[in-house]
């Protein structure tokens, strides 16, 4: 059998993670059967215009997903469970369980479930919605495998290990894998600060400033996801930031955005750019800065973070980064439905990257 050689032109800033995309994509869409084989390294690498790290790092991680199979001499060819797995899951039940609707990642998951719905159908699975669900005994009977979503999603919140399971986070630092063995597919919030750093350096900000959640808006450490948002911040604005561009605040909430609007706006010199750990918070700046003649995306530039839509009418066109909701959904909805048919397969870490997307704000 012929060769496949993916097609051309993937040069991008992930290209390890874009050479895994096409080529899974692929996969799934026939044009690359089982037991195919892929053209050689060399090849990939020309043909695609990346580098032989980028394609070496994308086969990497669909060998280690499954995907295909790679052999010393003989090449990279497309693993017959790649495809059979996932056409033999018809009937599987994935069971949806989640701290609840009035959870502060309930939000957050409007996406991710919607396309994890879809793909578990799909596949000709049904997706059982446990959100709320308190009684361990139900979990146990309802499904064959699990997706545990949330935006914070801790060990101690894991209890039934009986069936198999993958967890939806935003973070995987707070994600520990047991003995057993989980799957895990988050997004990569220290990429995404770089990204708001980056773009706010290139587009002439003479200062840049952080808001973010200290629990109790005191000197504690900062919660988790803002940590590693302003760590990635940092680098993308290429140093550090002082105590005086920090702003802390108690909760990721439009109101907390909206408090400390006047203060943090008014600051110099200009061009100011501001980054907001979260869109509730950049939008309660937004609002703040409306309330207070305040222009956005000229000497007062904005970033929040998380790629929400908006929720009402009047709400301004945010520049954002925007978390892979819908791929991460897709993503925990194929490695439940895959683990129920290799139980014994290596766990799995799948973080996907951010994108920013650009509004009237920055």
């Amino acid at each position: 059998m012929k060769a496949f050689d993916c097609g051309s032109g993937l040069v991008r800033a992930h290209s390890g993670e874009a050479v895994y995309r096409h080529i899974r994509r692929a996969i799934e869409n026939g044009e690359l059967q089982a037991g195919q084989t892929l053209a050689s390294t060399r090849a990939l690498k020309d043909r695609l215009g990346v580098s032989f790290h980028a394609v070496l790092s994308g086969l990497e991680r669909l060998e280690r997903e499954g995907w295909v199979l790679r052999r010393r001499g003989s090449g990279t060819y497309v693993r017959d469970s790649a495809l059979n797995g996932l056409q033999g899951a018809s009937g599987r039940r994935i069971g949806l369980v989640t701290c609840g609707d009035g959870s502060p990642g309930a939000r957050f998951l409007e996406g991710a479930v919607a396309a994890a719905r879809a793909e578990v159908e799909a596949r000709s699975g049904r997706l059982v919605d446990m959100r709320g669900e308190r009684d361990p005994a139900a979990w146990e009977s309802a499904y064959d495998a699990a997706i545990w979503a949330g935006a914070d999603v801790a060990p101690e919140n894991l209890a039934v290990e009986r069936h198999p399971f993958v967890i939806l986070s935003h973070s995987c630092e707070r994600v520990f894998p047991s003995a057993g063995g989980y799957d895990v597919v988050t997004s990569d919030s220290r990429q995404g600060g770089m990204l708001a750093g980056r773009h706010l350096r290139e587009v002439g900000c003479a200062r840049a400033l952080f808001v973010g959640v200290r629990p109790g808006g005191g000197a504690e450490r900062w919660e988790i996801f803002s940590r590693l948002r302003l760590e990635g911040f940092e680098q993308g604005w290429g140093r550090p930031l002082g105590a005086e561009d920090l702003v802390p605040v108690s909760n990721y909430m439009v109101t907390d955005g909206l408090r400390i609007a006047a203060e943090v706006l008014r600051r110099g010199p200009r061009p100011l750019g501001i980054f907001a750990a979260s869109d509730d918070l950049a939008m309660g700046l937004c609002h703040g800065a409306a309330a207070h003649g305040i222009e956005l995306g000229g000497d007062v530039r904005l970033i929040g973070f998380d790629g929400q839509p908006p929720r009402f009418a009047g709400d301004p066109d945010l520049t954002t980064v925007a978390a892979p909701l819908e791929e991460m959904g897709r993503t925990a909805a194929r490695l439940a439905l895959e683990r129920i048919e290799r139980p014994k397969a290596p766990m799995r870490r799948v973080c996907l990257g951010c994108t920013l997307k650009k509004g009237a704000t920055a």
